[in-house]
């Protein structure tokens, strides 16, 4: 199921459900139906619950419902043009996928049958996060960057920025 707000797109500001329908008749309603909003707490059992979660982003620059499906040890099958696809690995964390490669996803999505690739990639999405995200690595990695760029900073200022001439 999908679930969540409305979503408009395209030109002619067409919602998501009814360019779904019409593209897809065959599954909409069917195979992929969608729901509505619900509570948090309903979404957060529900993803725990699933299969296996799709992020089949073209572009974007970070995907937190990739991070909260992962920090629930859903199993997700990503693109790489997913901003958050770097925090995992294929076939260890995630099966990531070119962006826009249809036959890619599905071939993903159908791996996710083997209950044992499930289990597999949903501890290794759940390491991932719990690793690569812990407060205190993020917060170290952050005051790094924000160390380098003083120090380029304090660099830059000793030389001068003109140079007079000397006739």
């Amino acid at each position: 199921g999908w679930f969540g707000k409305e979503t408009i797109v395209g030109e002619k500001r067409i919602d998501i459900r009814d360019h779904l329908a019409a593209k897809y008749p065959r599954v909409w309603g069917k195979t992929l139906c969608w729901h509505g909003p619900i509570p948090p707490a309903e979404a957060w059992d529900r993803v725990h619950r699933a299969d296996g979660v799709l992020v089949p982003t073209v572009w974007e620059t970070y995907s937190y419902a990739a991070t909260e499906a992962a920090s629930l040890g859903s199993p997700l099958v990503i693109s790489d043009g997913a901003g958050a696809s770097f925090l995992f690995e294929d076939g260890v964390s995630a099966r990531i996928v070119p962006a826009g490669d249809a036959g890619a996803m599905a071939a993903a999505m159908l791996s996710l049958k083997d209950p044992a690739v499930r289990a597999r990639l949903g501890r290794g999405a759940r390491e991932a996060v719990v690793s690569r995200l812990e407060d205190g690595r993020v917060i170290a990695e952050r005051l790094a960057v924000y160390e380098r760029a003083i120090d380029q900073r304090r660099l830059r200022r000793r030389q001068p920025i003109f140079r007079q001439s000397m006739s």
